[in-house]
């Protein structure tokens, strides 16, 4: 009967479908297979009782044997009364599961479902209150009486199984309502008992027939078990056929269904109120609502915790992503694509994008998220857009086929609903971030509040970014003043270096390398990335640089600088001295000339990549996070050994950040060049790695400003 609430949980139980070895269909089969063959092997021992095949464990506690002679009274009554207050308890824990949480998830099937357990919950209380044996109640106990309730309990349970079938989650009828169904399932109570206690004298004898020999089921009682075994088994096909069973909760439904068609079979043929078939009959019940009741765990507890776990996560994330997005304020195209990203992922959105007012009546659409059409421009008047920036407010459109000032190419990608948030700079507007959805009617007024605190924070972001644009290219000019020749020779070392400026996106990145003498036959390898504001950054660089050069030179570890230039950082911004908006990312190293020993640690940077002249491999990954959080980092020191011949490759995001539309050349392809050219010299392969990232990039220049170092150790 809690079929509706395996469709809930299909998508949380799928990594455990996973897990196994077998496939989910193959699991199917095996559970359903297992169910049935339990109640095969339950009837067969009714039987061989029934005809004599009696145990001796059996034979001393039911005297003549299960279903030919009944079970003592004083023996049967409690059994009964337990499997089916058991069976009541947990009806009721369904209505009442499903009723409290409607009120969060507003999903009338689980509401119909749980409305159903409550009048099966209520018609089985009576029915164990009626049972023959029992102190009279509602008029003289029978088995027919007891019958009839039970009988009535499971047509309603199977009928409203096959009719949650075909209801929506989503169903927005009013007659599915709380307000509607609770008296209708309250009058159908009230109604069963009065009719059924009204004619007392009539409905048993519809149900059994007492004889001299004891007695036995009406062929009514009979036909309509099977009714219910009929219904029950076109629920079945029917939730199949829908397709709302795609988990191991479904398949938990499924095997309770089966069972409750065991059950429903040893109606059938019990001659007695307390002979076996009676028994084994409440028994599977029991256990077909054990198995309903962890379909209804996994479906209304455990889902709620996995999605308040998942929501936790995807908060985190965003918040994450927020950071990277104000930190990435030197590069404005970055940053216009990750706020357009992140608005989609927030909203559960289909589209996104970023208006900007290129001209005070001109509006440019790009940075593109879920589609990606190709830019274009409307006008401030007349356009949806520009109404929310207009009105410094946002806009929420709930279907654009109605809306005469939808966009053609809006429209053409499938999008039918519009929030659009306006970009605010200080009194003025500079833009909006707008979200689409395939689905009409989905964004709501809490939807435009998010989008618009988010565009809030994404003005700072964009405003940092056009900054940075007007002081880009005096920083790169004091950057180049600050870095070493672009390739020496040192004690069987060859060290070569690049650095390619953004000229045309205009960003400062503050990357930066050095490569210095530390005495003894040692070597400081040093590359890294500042963020900053605007020709600040090359200020920070300067500092950052020159102060590991500092630390290593007085014989700190690698760990150790790194950790002092992050103390630095926190000292001079409690001061007031340094922005705390400067983030660095540094792979720091020594290297002994003589052994090619290498001494390590990489705050938060791009790992390098250690490659022998056979092409083998390793990864030299980040061991401590960024500097410059100003909460105190710990940063762990590595150890690795550049072989005759061999290669050490460092570099910045430039590189692998280089970029068509989403996909970026990445580490994956960076390796494959470096593979390719292993055996290259150190300027012909620093070349080649540039050359292959800019031909990945858009127009064939870099977004981003690019560092890379090449560490060559000779082979003899």
């Amino acid at each position: 009967m809690a079929g509706a609430f395996a469709g809930n949980a299909a998508q949380h139980t799928t990594m455990r479908n996973y897990t196994s070895k077998q496939t989910p269909n193959q699991r199917n089969i095996l559970g359903y297979a297992a169910a049935a063959i339990a109640c095969a092997l339950a009837l067969l021992a009714v039987y061989a009782v029934d005809n004599g095949h009696t145990p001796y464990l059996v034979r001393d506690i039911f005297p003549g044997g299960g279903g030919r002679h009944h079970i003592p009274t004083k023996v049967y009554l409690p059994v009964h009364s337990v499997f089916e207050f058991a069976s009541i308890v947990v009806s009721f824990a369904v209505f009442t599961i499903g009723y409290y949480g409607y009120r969060q998830t507003r999903n009338r099937q689980d509401l119909f479902i749980a409305v159903t357990f409550m009048v099966v919950g209520a018609l089985d209380f009576v029915h164990t209150l009626s049972f023959k044996g029992m102190p009279n109640f509602l008029g003289t106990n029978s088995v027919g009486g007891a019958a009839a309730y039970w009988v009535t309990a499971r047509l309603i349970g199977a009928c409203a199984l096959l009719a949650a079938a075909f209801i929506p989650q989503n169903c927005k009828n009013r007659l599915l309502t709380p307000k509607a169904l609770l008296p209708a399932a309250t009058g159908l109570v009230i109604g069963i008992i009065t009719l059924f206690t009204v004619y007392g004298k009539v409905v048993p004898g519809l149900m059994y027939v007492v004889t001299d020999h004891g007695g036995h089921l009406t062929p009514l009682k009979v036909a309509l078990e099977y009714a219910v075994v009929a219904l029950l088994a076109t629920a079945f096909w029917a939730f199949r056929r829908t397709g709302r069973w795609h988990s191991g909760s479904a398949r938990l439904i499924r095997i309770s269904i089966i069972i409750a068609i065991g059950a429903e079979v040893c109606f059938t043929l019990y001659r007695s109120a307390f002979d076996g078939y009676n028994l084994v009959g409440h028994i599977l019940k029991v256990a077909s609502y054990y198995f309903i009741l962890q379909a209804l765990f996994v479906s209304s507890l455990r889902r709620p915790y996995m999605e308040l776990s998942l929501t936790k996560e995807q908060l985190r994330q965003s918040f994450t992503r927020i950071g990277d997005a104000l930190a990435s304020g030197l590069r404005k195209d970055t940053t216009l694509k990750l706020i357009s990203s992140l608005a989609m992922e927030m909203l559960g959105a289909d589209f996104a994008a970023i208006g900007e007012i290129k001209r005070r009546d001109l509006i440019r659409v790009d940075s593109f998220s879920g589609l990606c059409p190709e830019p274009f421009e409307l006008p401030v008047k007349h356009s949806l857009t520009g109404k929310a920036i207009e009105a410094g407010r946002p806009l929420i459109v709930p279907d654009l086929n109605k809306n005469p000032l939808a966009r053609p190419e809006i429209l053409a990608l499938g999008i039918r609903s519009f929030l659009s948030a306006p970009i605010q700079h200080g009194s003025g507007a500079s833009g909006a971030i707008y979200v689409g959805s395939f689905e009409s009617g989905r964004f709501t007024e809490d939807d435009a509040e998010v989008l618009t605190a988010f565009a809030r924070q994404a003005a700072l972001a964009l405003q940092d970014a056009e900054h940075y644009e007007r002081e880009h290219r005096i920083a790169d000019e004091l950057q180049h003043v600050l870095f070493p020749p672009n390739s020496i020779e040192r004690d069987g070392y060859t060290i070569t270096g690049r650095y390619q400026p953004a000229w045309e996106e205009a960003r400062v990145g503050g990357d930066f390398y050095d490569y210095f003498d530390l005495g003894d036959g040692k070597l400081g390898i040093v590359i890294g990335d500042v963020s900053g504001k605007g020709l600040h950054a090359a200020v920070h660089t300067a500092i950052v640089k020159y102060s590991c050069q500092a630390y290593l030179r007085e014989g700190y570890g690698p760990a150790n600088a790194l950790k002092r230039i992050d103390q630095t950082f926190k000292d001079r911004s409690r001061q007031e001295m340094y922005p705390d908006t400067v983030f660095v990312t540094m792979f720091c190293a020594v290297l002994d000339t003589a052994t090619g020993h290498l001494t390590y640690a990489n705050a938060g940077h791009e790992p390098a990549i250690n490659i022998s002249k056979t092409g083998e491999s390793r990864d030299l990954d980040s061991t401590g996070p960024i500097l410059g959080l100003g909460i105190g980092i710990e940063v762990e020191q590595s150890e690795d050994t550049i072989e005759r011949g061999g290669t050490l490759v460092m570099y910045t995001d430039g590189i692998t950040e280089s970029r068509v539309g989403a996909n970026i050349f990445g580490f994956d392809r960076l390796k494959q060049t470096v593979e390719g050219c292993v055996r290259w010299s150190t300027e012909d392969m620093a070349d080649a790695i540039c050359q292959k990232a800019l031909e990945y990039s858009y127009n064939h220049s870099f977004g981003d400003d690019v560092a890379l170092v090449l560490v060559r150790r000779k082979d003899e």
